[in-house]
């Protein structure tokens, strides 16, 4: 397959499908139990609290309040809540706890999510408290929580059955069947609930809807509501209460098989009202003991407790944040000029870097993410990593950023939808397929055969794109100067539009200072060892793998070809300073300076109308020159960090030195990523 992917792929569309079916559809590691033991999640990181199946349609749950000091509704994870939140406890399959502290909207917010025993049916809890002392009970602000039901759909047969009262919705999903949602509220006070149905292909769109509806209605009768009424052919429920804090909403979503409603309301009550209470607090008690079993932390004074306490939050977090989407990709190709191309359509189960922020898929970032999911959850990990490598095409391209979808694209600022074939990413989810390999050698160690061992299973189907990839590193980034790499995407487009030092976001390191004026003829460090170690680890994985022998050997040559420390030095050592460095086009002399722009020529503006631009401009005295780039920082630690540096070399002993100066990067809570000033 190997050989016949190079032949297909050397004169044909960049964009060409990888020819192999994606990696997720092999039934043997990811079919069966796997699959419906992860249908169903948290699988909407974008939002604060939502619920979804790994299905390109799905049913969708959703929570939204609105703070009443503001009129506004929070709803998507956003940087300007000024909210405290996130996963306490989550263990990535049936059962996870969240913490919401909205200190303006006075609400203290607990969300739980929990599975019943056949993984297709399940239930969601909203506790809201108010966020005031007892005994000021008199001065907190009331609570109004939305719950919505959705089908993503659009048509006639996405249309929901929405009982009178709002609190009984029915709909019918490829790949779910029909399905029942119950929602029930709790309250100690007076409570009022409003209700809405409406008809919308925007999912991603709900905030604005919902504000809408509740101005309008308060615009109109004076009072805060949804309209309690509902639109024809309705792909969204909308139930809302309102009251006194403490308030409580269960939501039991069941399907019905083929044993009818009745037996599905049966199932229903194994994970409503009490028996949710104590479906929770059992998964809890499993989290925390399986915590125990996985890391081993060492308890002791009240230090280790807090100390733990971070460990299963973070770990939490990582689970829990992780989501399920699907869309295309916009894509262009070197030589096509402007034109951009849908990449896709394809799904994607990931770890996102942040849930207000970068709420989807990253490339390298999930190399890391992966190596603690895996640790805990190997299964989860092997599924992430097959999505991911099935968004490959044939030519080896993966894109860095997933952008998938209306409601992933509307949180990404225009000019950085669009990803070019030529760009890439540090190979880092070769890191976590390292410990896929370990344990496949260990299960076959203690005699496990190689068609159950599932993570052989994922190796050997993996190999054919894992090898596309590495060829495709080594054809498209290598440098101009022989055994060199050159990260793509940087341009002095970049520079002329006022970026002071133009970024690298394909290195990861986006705004590292790299050579001043970006050209052809630069060579970066960090790629350089990068690829050192994406060959010592494939002639790790391949034989693992089931590759060929002189497979494995050719990576084991690669290895020892970049490994070698007159080659490095060669290319990277910059001896008067005695640190490692990029090469390039490259001057100290560049500042940003307020320049007045008057209008182009045919605009019709006139002269005096210029505008105020911050834009770079290069010192006469200091023209750029070949040479290395003297920034000390995380790049120059790169030849360390990957094992490059012979323990009897002088540059080992200099690394180490100058990477405990507290006038360069050392501090007493870690390293900075440039130094100080």
């Amino acid at each position: 397959l190997e050989r016949l992917v190079r032949e297909a792929t050397r004169d044909s569309d960049k964009l060409a499908a990888f020819p192999a079916p994606p990696l997720q559809a092999d039934a043997r590691p990811f079919g069966g139990e796997h699959s419906n033991a992860l249908l169903w999640g948290t699988y909407r990181p974008q939002v604060y609290f939502g619920v979804r199946a790994r299905l390109p349609r799905s049913p969708l749950l959703g929570l939204m309040w609105l703070n009443p000091r503001t009129g506004s509704v929070r709803h998507a994870c956003e940087q300007g809540d000024g909210l405290s939140y996130g996963w306490e406890r989550h263990d990535g399959r049936r059962f996870g706890r969240q913490e919401i502290e909205d200190e303006e909207a006075g609400l203290e917010i607990t969300t739980w999510f929990a599975k019943g025993a056949s993984g297709r049916d399940w239930s969601a809890r909203i506790e809201a408290h108010p966020l005031v002392d007892p005994s000021e009970a008199d001065k907190a602000q009331p609570a109004y929580l939305i719950v919505y039901v959705a089908d993503e759909g659009v048509g006639p047969d996405t249309a929901l059955d929405i009982s009178s009262d709002g609190q009984r919705v029915m709909g019918d999903t490829p790949g779910i069947g029909p399905w029942v949602a119950r929602i029930s509220h709790m309250s100690d006070g007076e409570r009022h609930v409003s209700g809405a149905g409406l008809q919308t292909p925007h999912m991603h769109n709900l905030t604005e809807v919902a504000r809408g509806m509740i101005h309008n209605q308060v615009r109109q009768t004076g009072r805060v509501g949804l309209g309690d009424h509902a639109q024809h052919e309705s792909n969204v429920a909308m139930y809302m209460v309102m009251g006194a804090a403490p308030i409580a909403v269960d939501v039991v979503f069941t399907t019905v098989e083929k044993d009818g409603v009745a037996a599905a309301d049966s199932r229903a009550l194994a994970i409503a009202s009490d028996n949710l209470s104590k479906l929770l607090g059992d998964a809890e008690d499993a989290f925390d003991e399986r915590f125990d079993e996985v890391f081993e932390p060492k308890w002791g004074n009240e230090e280790d407790e807090r100390t733990i306490e971070v460990a299963k939050r973070a770990l939490s977090n990582m689970v829990g944040g992780m989501g399920y989407f699907y869309g295309s990709s916009v894509v262009s190709v070197p030589g096509e000029g402007d034109r951009v191309r849908e990449h896709g359509p394809a799904a994607l189960f990931t770890a996102v870097p942040s849930r207000p922020f970068f709420p989807r898929g990253f490339l390298w970032d999930e190399g890391f993410h992966q190596l603690l999911v895996g640790r805990w959850d190997a299964a989860i990990s092997r599924d992430a990593l097959a999505h991911w490598l099935s968004r490959m095409s044939a030519d080896g391209w993966i894109p860095r950023e997933q952008i998938l979808g209306a409601e992933a694209r509307s949180r990404v600022p225009d000019e950085f939808v669009t990803q070019s074939t030529a760009n890439a990413n540090p190979p880092t989810l070769l890191l976590p397929l390292m410990e896929a390999t370990k344990r496949a050698e260990a299960a076959a160690a203690a005699g496990i055969a190689d068609d159950v061992n599932a993570d052989r299973l994922f190796l050997v189907a993996a190999y054919p794109r894992l090898a596309q990839w590495y060829h495709w590193f080594n054809e498209t980034q290598r440098g101009a100067a022989p055994g060199s790499f050159r990260w793509r995407g940087r341009s002095m487009a970049a520079a002329r539009a006022g970026e002071l030092n133009p970024k690298t976001l394909t290195s990861g390191l986006d705004d590292y200072p790299r050579a001043s004026h970006p050209s052809d003829k630069e060579r970066h460090v960090d790629l350089y060892c990068w690829m050192a170690l994406a060959a010592s680890l494939m002639a790790h994985i391949a034989p693992a793998a089931g590759a060929p022998q002189e497979a494995a050997a050719a990576y084991e040559a690669d290895a020892a070809r970049l490994a070698d420390f007159d080659s490095l030095n060669a290319l990277h050592y910059d001896a008067a300073t005695k640190t490692y460095a990029d090469w390039g086009n490259h001057t100290e002399g560049v500042m940003l300076k307020w320049v007045s722009v008057e209008p182009p020529p045919g605009s019709g503006l006139p002269p005096q109308q210029a505008q105020r631009k911050l834009l770079r401009r290069t010192r006469r005295d200091a023209p750029p020159a070949l040479g290395y780039v003297p920034q000390y920082g995380y790049v120059s630690l790169f030849p360390l960090l990957m094992g490059l540096l012979p323990p009897s070399s002088t540059q080992l002993g200099d690394a180490l030195e100058q990477l405990r100066d507290p006038k360069r990067i050392w501090s007493e809570h870690g390293l900075f990523l440039l130094p100080r000033g």
